[in-house]
C-alpha cells in the first residue's frame, strides 16, 4: 500500500479470535507458523460467512511508505513495523496502540526502499531488523528498547 499508511488487521469479523491469550490464532511467525503456510485452523470465519466480513477498525500509523511485513501477534498484543524502523504495538482486539518504538536513522541511502520485514519475538522482547542494519531488543510490555 503506497501514500498514508493504514493498518487494517485481525480485524475483521470482530478481530478477538486473534486476541485471545494462548489460544490457536496466536500468529507468531511471518507466514503464521514454521512452513509458512499462512493458514489458521480457526473455525470462527469460514465459506458460510466470510461475506459477513466487515472491518472492525483502522489503525493510522502516520508513516508514509510501502508495508512489506506480517503483523505477530501474541497473546491478544499485535507488533507490526513500518518503513523506516518504526514497531508499534496494538490490543489486537480494539486497535488501540499500546506503545511506539521508533529507530532513528542518519543519513543513509537505501538501494531498495526503506521497508522492514517484521519483528520476531522471544520470552519478553520484540525484536527488529533495521536497516542500518542493527539488531534491536525492545520490551514487549513498555516498548522501551532493551540495553546491550
Amino acid at each position: 500500500m503506497r501514500g498514508k499508511s493504514l493498518l487494517a488487521a485481525a480485524i475483521l469479523l470482530g478481530g478477538a479470535q486473534a486476541a485471545s491469550a494462548g489460544n490457536h490464532t496466536d500468529w507468531l511467525n511471518y507466514g503464521g507458523d514454521l512452513g509458512q503456510t499462512r493458514y489458521t485452523t480457526d473455525k470462527q470465519i469460514n465459506t458460510g460467512n466470510v461475506k459477513n466480513l466487515k472491518v472492525k477498525y483502522i489503525f493510522q500509523t502516520g508513516v508514509i511508505g510501502s508495508f512489506e511485513n506480517t503483523p505477530i501477534v501474541e497473546n491478544g498484543m499485535m507488533y507490526v513495523t513500518t518503513p523506516y524502523n518504526h514497531v508499534f504495538a496494538l490490543d489486537a482486539k480494539t486497535g488501540t496502540q499500546k506503545w511506539h518504538y521508533e529507530h532513528k536513522l542518519g543519513t543513509t541511502i537505501f538501494c531498495c526502499g526503506p521497508n522492514n520485514r517484521g519483528v520476531g519475538i522471544d520470552g519478553n522482547n520484540v525484536y527488529m531488523a533495521t536497516l542500518d542494519a542493527m539488531l534491536i531488543a525492545i520490551n514487549k510490555k513498555t516498548g522501551e528498547q532493551v540495553s546491550d
